[in-house]
């Protein structure tokens, strides 16, 4: 039933009275990949609508961009270009900076999608600060990029951000080759943690720590 309503809503980005759970759908890849050209191509169709419903349209299209960024590597970074394309269009009020999964997985497409990751959107609490996991995901490519936005976040990072949002830049760092400066109202226990718990992380470690 659940496949049915990713065909339905594919076709139809306003498509009503389909009843959603994303994650029994995520838990099956091999069912997902088999449709990853036309969950593209429903992504592109939810992001382009206009007019009437376009609420509905939304509600479809996050839900299509948690699919694709489900993908498996290899599948997910052949539609680089295409996603690339539509966050060039995006502007700052379009539901894609909502898309914090997708906005994660960005930073597997390369340099080329540095733009989109420092953007204020995607570095907002209200996606947990997606774009930090992204540009940890692009790595020391992305150094010069990423270095100064990275570093200003860390700097305020005494000032409301939590512990999850904290180890996530600390680990974005490392992994890009940067040095964690000392906040100096830091308690020395929580720098120590973090040390102990992460500081095998390098520039050469997986993408995969990043998550």
């Amino acid at each position: 039933r659940q496949l049915a309503n990713i065909d339905a809503m594919i076709d139809n980005p306003v498509a009503k009275g389909l009843d959603w759970q994303v994650d029994a759908v995520t838990t099956h890849p091999g069912a997902l990949a088999t449709r990853a050209d036309a969950i593209m191509a429903g992504l592109e169709r939810a992001a382009a609508f206009i007019g009437k419903d376009q609420y509905r349209a939304r509600e479809s299209g996050l839900i299509l961009a948690r699919l694709l960024a489900a993908m498996p590597h290899e599948r997910f970074v052949g539609f680089g270009p295409r996603l690339l394309a539509l966050y060039s269009r995006a502007d700052d009020k379009h539901w894609l900076w909502e898309a914090g999964a997708l906005l994660r997985r960005l930073g597997d497409l390369g340099t080329e999608a540095l733009p989109y990751l420092v953007n204020a959107r995607a570095l907002a609490p209200s996606v947990d600060q997606a774009g930090i996991e992204g540009l940890c995901r692009v790595g020391s490519a992305g150094r010069s990029v990423a270095e100064p936005v990275l570093i200003s976040m860390w700097n305020g990072s005494r000032d409301g951000i939590g512990w999850n949002t904290r180890v996530a830049m600390f680990v974005a760092m490392l992994r890009i080759g940067i040095s964690p400066p000392l906040l100096t109202q830091d308690k020395p226990s929580d720098l120590a943690r973090l040390q102990a718990e992460w500081a095998d992380i390098s520039p050469q470690s997986p993408s995969r720590v990043c998550a």
